[in-house]
């Protein structure tokens, strides 16, 4: 669950905020374009909440290039403000990024230096085809899932070659998965494997 909730932050399109607003992020080819809606609470609240949110996002995301932000409208200035709010937020951030102000039609404008793929790049390179380090983290998840059923058993993984070298770079979560297991978790690279077809067996003494 710790893992399904903190890619489902990293990676839903829309991002409530406190005041009943949200954000909705939306990468195209040229830019990632970024919407601020106020819902039922108050514009001001919503965009106040959305500089931090924001800032946040695009450093959890791993997102690079050109970002719009589209904040709600307010009284004449708001969206000066709301840049330079941007710019002080984005500060901490140790990956450049330059607010460079607001376009003719109201929207803040930033770079953030690109760094790699993106995180949802990195997870999926096509929605109908994850990467091998999406699968194995699903493969964590699942072992979690079965491990209840088989109390006291230790556990071998049986994926494919790129999936298992994937689980060895995901190290941190695979440690963190033995520590919910309370044992070692064992993997086994089978060649000619699917790379979506995962096997877990019982490892007998």
């Amino acid at each position: 669950p710790e893992v399904d909730e903190a890619l489902d932050d990293a990676l839903t399109p829309v991002v409530a905020l406190p005041s009943g607003g949200r954000l909705v992020i939306e990468a195209t080819a040229a830019l990632t374009a970024i919407d601020v809606d106020s819902g039922a609470g108050r514009p001001a609240d919503a965009n106040r909440e959305a500089v931090a949110a924001v800032a946040r996002q695009i450093r959890l995301r791993g997102i690079g290039g050109q970002i719009t932000v589209d904040f709600v409208s307010g009284p004449k200035g708001t969206p000066f403000k709301l840049a330079a709010a941007l710019k002080r937020a984005v500060a901490a951030d140790p990956v450049p990024t330059h607010v460079f102000g607001v376009t003719p039609l109201g929207m803040v404008e930033l770079i953030r230096e690109r760094r790699g793929p993106s995180l949802a790049e990195r997870l999926c390179r096509r929605v109908v085809e994850p990467t091998a380090e999406a699968l194995a983290l699903a493969a964590l998840r699942r072992v979690l899932a079965e491990a209840e059923a088989r109390p006291g058993s230790v556990l071998r993984l049986v994926v494919a070659p790129e999936v298992a070298a994937a689980l060895i770079r995901l190290d941190k979560a695979v440690a963190e998965t033995e520590r919910r297991l309370g044992r070692t978790l064992m993997v086994r690279p089978e060649p000619g494997r699917c790379r979506d077809d995962v096997q877990i067996e019982e490892v007998r003494a």
